[in-house]
Parts: C-alpha cells; structure tokens; sequence
C-alpha cells in the first residue's frame, strides 16, 4: 500500500483529505469559533510522522482583526498539556510512529480550537458604548427637549468657562449638570477639573452628577478622584439616580 493510501485508511474517520505539496491536508471535524474547520498538515514518510497546525490558530484570531504579539506564549498550555509543541505560532506534534496518526490528528486539532477560542476571549475588543450618546437619550426619555442644554457654558469659581455635556432644568430653579467621562488620562482630568471649578462656586441651584460606564475598566484610584468633585454615577444605575433626584 502506498503512503498515501496508508494515510486515507488511518484517516478514513475524517472529511476527505488532499495533498499540499509535500504535506497531506486534513480537515477535521474540529471547529474554530468562526466554525469553520481545523485543518491539519501530515508530513513525514513511511514509518513516522507529523501532524502540525501550520499557525491555524494564530491565523483564525488574526482573521478576527486581533493581534497576537507572543503567539507562542499563547499556545504553550495548550501544548504543554496534550504533549506538543509550538514554534513561531504554529502547534506541532513531536514525530510519531505512523500508526499514532489518528490520535496526533485529535490531539492538535483540538489543542488548536482551543488556542484559538482562548485568544479570541483574551484580544477581543469589546465595542464600547458612546457613552454620551446613551446619556443624551436617557435624559431625553426624562425631560422635554427644550430643558435639555447640551455642551452649555457654566463658569468656575476661577471665572474659567467649562462646556458640561448636558445642564437640565429640573424645576424650582435647580439645574442638574450631568457629565460622561471616560477611563483614560485626558477625560478623567478634565472633568475633575470642571467639576471641581464649579462645586468651588458653592451654588445651591446647581446638583452636578459624573457618570461612567461601569461594563468598562476602571481604576479605583480614577473614581476616588472623581468622586472627591461630585457625585459619580455607575450607567447602570442611571434611572435609579434621576429618581432620587427627581424626588428631591
């Protein structure tokens, strides 16, 4: 029996396999989270060989628009627990006797869905909410339109203007000045500064409010500072807030 007819009856559990040059390609029943097929590559002769991923998992994350910065990093438990090995993002059996094939094709299949699953789960870019936007349209479903002022105005004690994303006439001449902020340097400290300005003020007409998006990650030490200049507000409790307010 040839080599390649003694692969096909070794593999004939598999979907139909094809040679690629001097590697014979093997689509299993394994799937990447896109749930398209892990293929592996066979290469050696007669009486050993070895089945290898060719970087498919590297591939299936980087098709997802993510980059891998230490691929194989990212590989080695998946590696070191089945018995393989990883070089330059590819996961590769050790050279096997022939008969060991079908197990080597399982073990690297699924060593590379797994690898693949976890680095999607590890890189994924989770979209985030235009926070202010989201606001804007609570506040909306709140209060008619014209008592809603976006990017109004306000002046400091220092007599430096601030634009406030949204100030709110809230009956008996009181105000709410509702802010979103952002986890990074630049929003944290500018709305620090503004809110600080205005409580400096001290007036009794104006109730001010910070809200931030409590699904991303935040500092404990950026809410601390943001709390010491007004009352800071988790999105998640947003209508819970305007109701308290509401009913003071």
């Amino acid at each position: 029996m040839s080599e390649m007819g003694v692969v096909k009856h070794l593999l004939d559990a598999y979907l139909a396999i094809a040679e690629a040059g001097s590697r014979i390609a093997v689509p299993t029943h394994c799937l990447y989270p896109s749930n398209s097929s892990v293929t592996v590559y066979v290469t050696g002769g007669a009486l050993e060989i070895r089945v290898s991923d060719e970087g498919g998992a590297i591939d299936e994350i980087s098709a997802h628009g993510l980059k891998v910065e230490d691929a194989d990093r990212l590989l080695h438990p998946f590696c070191k627990r089945a018995g393989l090995r990883h070089d330059k993002g590819a996961i590769y059996s050790p050279s096997v006797p022939i008969e060991r094939l079908p197990s080597m094709v399982v073990l690297v299949a699924n060593a590379s869905s797994a690898a693949a699953k976890a680095g999607l789960d590890k890189f994924k870019i989770r979209l985030r909410r235009d926070l202010k936007e989201e606001l804007r349209r609570v506040l909306q479903l709140r209060f008619s339109e014209e008592r809603i002022h976006s990017h109004s105005v306000l002046t400091g004690q220092s007599t430096r203007q601030y634009h406030f994303d949204n100030v709110v006439d809230i009956g008996s001449k009181k105000r709410l000045v509702m802010d979103a902020v952002l986890p990074d340097a630049a929003s944290i400290n500018a709305k620090a500064v503004a809110h600080l300005d205005l409580k400096q003020v001290d007036d009794s007409t104006i109730i001010q409010r910070i809200v931030y998006d409590d699904q991303d990650k935040w500092a404990s030490a950026d809410l601390n500072l943001l709390q010491t200049v007004a009352t800071i507000v988790p999105f998640s409790a947003i209508d819970r807030q305007l109701d308290r307010i509401g009913a003071a």
